[in-house]
C-alpha cells in the first residue's frame, strides 16, 4: 500500500514537472530580425540576421514593442523595445530599434514569416496566450 502510494506521488510529481515544461515551452517564441541598411531597396543580406528567442511574459502584461509595417522589405519591423519592457533584456541593444521581422515560431502556430505588423502583434498575442494567466493553476 505504501509502496502504491509512493508511486503515484511520484507520477504526479512526474504530470507536474510535464506540465510545468509545456508551459514554459509554450511561453517560448524564436524571433528572427534582420538589421537595416540604409535606403536598401533589395532583400534582406543573410548576414544581417538574428535568431532570438524570447520567454514571454503572462498574457495580461504588455510587452512594450513598437511595430510598423516596412515598405522597403516588405516586412513587420520592430521600431523600439519600451525601456520598462519585461523582455528588453532579452534583445541585443543592436536589435532593439529599426529591425525587421522575418519570422516568428511559437508551440502556438509553428513557423510563420508575417507580412504585416498587424499580423506580427496578433502573432505574438497568440503566442502569448497560450501561457496561463499568472495565479492561474497550471
Amino acid at each position: 500500500m505504501v509502496q502504491a502510494a509512493q508511486a503515484n506521488m511520484q507520477v504526479n510529481m512526474q504530470a507536474n514537472m510535464a506540465v510545468a515544461q509545456q508551459a514554459q515551452a509554450a511561453q517560448q517564441m524564436m524571433m528572427i530580425l534582420a538589421r537595416q541598411q540604409a535606403n536598401a531597396k533589395k532583400p534582406v543580406p543573410p548576414g544581417q540576421c538574428y535568431q532570438l528567442n524570447l520567454t514571454l511574459p503572462p498574457p495580461e502584461q504588455k510587452l512594450g514593442l513598437l511595430l510598423d509595417d516596412n515598405v522597403t522589405y516588405g516586412l513587420p519591423e520592430l521600431k523600439n523595445v519600451a525601456s520598462n519592457s519585461s523582455i528588453r533584456r532579452q534583445i541585443p541593444a543592436a536589435y532593439q530599434k529599426d529591425c525587421c521581422i522575418i519570422s516568428l515560431k511559437s508551440h502556438a502556430f509553428g513557423l510563420v514569416e508575417p507580412k504585416t505588423a498587424q499580423q506580427c502583434a496578433s502573432l505574438i498575442s497568440r503566442a502569448q496566450a497560450v501561457m496561463p494567466p499568472r495565479g492561474a493553476p497550471k
